[in-house]
């Protein structure tokens, strides 16, 4: 992960929400992509706009490093690569 171009590419604060969805995410590499939702959850202690959250996870989906999509008016994320850097041991199925 570390080693690919597109994360030296990402801001500190994109580097620390792209990591940071790692940690919200599902066993599937699934995550609700609200900017208040993953602000609660990622940069509880700072001062984050969600408008600069959201405008973040635009970079880097368009550094194709996550995929956003709309279901039931919802926005979620998938961490595209999420199964070559992740092993999960005994998965959940999404619900996502």
């Amino acid at each position: 992960m570390l080693e690919d171009p597109r994360i030296g590419e990402l801001t500190d604060r994109q580097y620390r929400l792209y990591s940071g969805v790692y940690l919200k995410s599902d066993d599937a590499g699934r995550f609700l992509a609200n900017p208040a939702y993953l602000k609660g959850g990622i940069f509880i202690y700072r001062d984050t706009a969600l408008e600069d959250i959201q405008a973040d996870l635009e970079v880097i989906a368009g550094k194709g490093l996550i995929n956003l999509y709309q279901a039931s008016g919802q926005t979620y994320g998938l961490i595209a690569s999420f199964f070559d850097e992740q092993t999960i041991s005994k998965p959940t199925p999404s619900k996502i």
